[in-house]
């Protein structure tokens, strides 16, 4: 109940937010035509009867009103049905807390016990994959051979160092580089997997799930969330 109240509320925001353009463009026009409008009664009362407005004058200058007061109109309309789009994915975001997202990234928090699964794509069949893992510093702590075969592939580091030594808990980062077939390293896209903790609505143009707690948290933008699971 907690999460669809706050999903409601955001939602809200985004329709007062969408709204108020809209309304000010009427406001703006409505001060703008009753002027117009003004002076158009004014023309009309001191205008030269042997020189009277062309009518074809008058009726486009009355159009071009009429088609802009539907424009905002129309445009109202449509930052409406926006903002309650919003206040859905508000919604539907909500239900992601707790539950297991696999992201694209490379850095990946490793709390000391249990393993971190991790996953790399290789975009083409490679003659040599290497994978890497680096601590907070850069320096690679872990190396080992990977897939040769195009497509995705999944790693559990459990936290052991290429010496056999056992790595310590906190933040760590995954590198794949596969030899192409002309014999250059390429570097591959790596996916990481944790329990989202939270959404944050406010923080950017497009909402940013929170991954993990406290210091250790990481921010990770929707549109790099490559799958969500139970």
């Amino acid at each position: 109940i907690k999460g669809v109240f706050m999903a409601n509320t955001i939602g809200s925001s985004f329709l007062n937010n969408t709204s108020s353009l809209a309304e000010k463009s009427a406001g703006l026009f409505s001060s703008n035509s009753e002027t117009y409008l003004q002076l158009f009664l004014t023309q009309l009362k001191n205008q030269d009867p042997t020189q009277p407005m062309e009518v074809a004058d008058m009726t486009q200058q009355l159009s071009q009103l009429t088609n802009s007061q539907q424009l905002i109109e129309t445009n109202k309309n449509l930052e409406t049905l926006i903002a309650m789009q919003n206040n859905g994915n508000a919604s539907n975001l909500a239900s992601f807390i707790n539950k297991e997202v696999e992201y694209k990234g490379s850095d990946f928090l490793y709390d000391g016990t249990n393993p971190s699964e991790l996953s790399y794509i290789l975009g083409e069949g490679s003659n040599k994959t290497n994978i890497e893992i680096l601590d907070a510093a850069g320096k690679v702590i872990f190396q080992a051979d990977g897939s040769l075969d195009e497509g995705k592939h999944g790693i559990a580091w459990g936290g052991v160092t290429t010496t056999g030594a056992q790595a310590a808990a906190g933040q760590y980062r995954i590198r794949v580089n596969a030899l192409d077939s002309e014999g250059v390293y390429q570097e591959q896209s790596t996916l990481i997997k944790g329990i989202v903790s939270g959404i944050d609505f406010a923080s950017s143009s497009e909402p940013v799930i929170r991954i993990g707690k406290g210091i250790d948290k990481t921010t990770v933008e929707l549109s790099n969330i490559a799958s969500v699971q139970n």
